[in-house]
């Protein structure tokens, strides 16, 4: 993990997909072998099937990867929703209920949410 972008994956997820311009931005449940638990997370799923991971700033074949790490994805939004998301909420997210209501059932720590 690059130390730099600890705790930033949904806005690093999200300036992936604005310079890019492809790729859908994906809000999950991921298990975090440091943390020994769920977390919520943001990916990038590319318009050629790759997952990107923000934080390694590493690509990934889907299955293996989200098997791997027991990804649960909760929420899905393409550019032009996830443009809409950021330019409403004023935040990189999480937006939708449902990653919301994940983050309520257990401890809610610091370790994805980030600020514009």
């Amino acid at each position: 993990m690059k130390e730099e972008n600890a705790g930033r994956c949904y806005e690093l997820a999200a300036k992936y997909i604005l310079n890019q311009w492809e790729g859908d931005l994906i809000h999950a449940a991921v298990w975090s072998d440091k943390q020994q638990r769920m977390i919520d997370h943001a990916l990038v799923e590319t318009d050629t099937g790759w997952i990107y991971e923000p934080v390694t700033e590493t690509y990934h074949e889907r299955t293996p990867f989200f098997r791997r790490y027991s990804i649960s994805e909760i929420k899905r939004y393409t550019k032009d929703e996830m443009t809409e998301m950021l330019c409403q909420k004023m935040t990189y997210g999480p937006w939708a209920p449902e990653v919301l209501a994940f983050i309520s059932e257990r401890e809610l720590t610091d370790d994805c949410s980030c600020k514009v």
